[in-house]
């Protein structure tokens, strides 16, 4: 169980955004481990979820059409051992 107070909260850069076909989320990874990415829409519906293995430093991440098939608002959440990072994207 993580208290609020030892959470860090980041932004992430997403580009571009608004998107079409693809968009890139950049994000700092603070150490070596098991990240977990969620997207959810507005309506809270989860759309993906996938744990990945990082290295410390910049990462990115390639966000496709055939994980966002539909035009909308959407929220990624990069999630590590004490960092939430989220980012709105916008689908068109």
């Amino acid at each position: 169980v993580l208290n609020i107070e030892q959470v860090e909260v980041a932004s992430l850069t997403a580009y571009p955004n608004p998107f079409d076909n693809n968009t890139t989320i950049d994000f700092q990874a603070n150490s070596s481990g098991v990240y977990n990415i969620s997207i959810f829409n507005l309506n809270g519906n989860e759309i993906m979820n996938n744990n990945v293995t990082f290295s410390t430093g910049k990462q990115s991440i390639l966000i496709d059409e055939t994980m966002i098939q539909t035009s909308g608002i959407y929220y990624v959440y990069i999630k590590g051992s004490n960092k939430i990072s989220v980012a709105k994207i916008i689908k068109i």
